[in-house]
């Protein structure tokens, strides 16, 4: 007859793992997807700054106001961060090929 206790240190032995073990490193996965989100984040703040250097244009061409400079340029920055987070799910769920032809149709010429 075993002991419970017995028992339980084999199974604390199957579920620990040592420090130098593979579970302890990120997987090149987790790497991928982590490079991938920063330079979505990077997109997203270059095209803001290119956006608050046209500002002043924008500005004198519409005869706008600062609240509704500040209004457009948060609408097309939110638009377009949410934008490249769902083209990028949509691309995981249904295959970045298949989505080449729509996304090459809606895109300006």
């Amino acid at each position: 007859m075993t002991d419970g206790r017995d028992q339980i240190g084999r199974l604390s032995s199957v579920i620990c793992y040592d420090k130098g073990s593979a579970m302890n490193e990120p997987n090149n996965e987790a790497k991928w997807v982590l490079g991938l989100a920063a330079v979505a984040s990077l997109m997203v703040a270059l095209d803001a700054l290119v956006l608050s250097t046209a500002l002043t244009e924008i500005g004198r061409a519409f005869d706008a106001s600062i609240e509704w400079l500040e209004w457009t340029a948060n609408a097309y920055i939110l638009s377009f961060a949410v934008l490249l987070i769902t083209a990028a799910a949509m691309g995981d769920r249904f295959g970045r090929r298949r989505l080449r032809g729509p996304c090459k149709a809606l895109a300006p010429q």
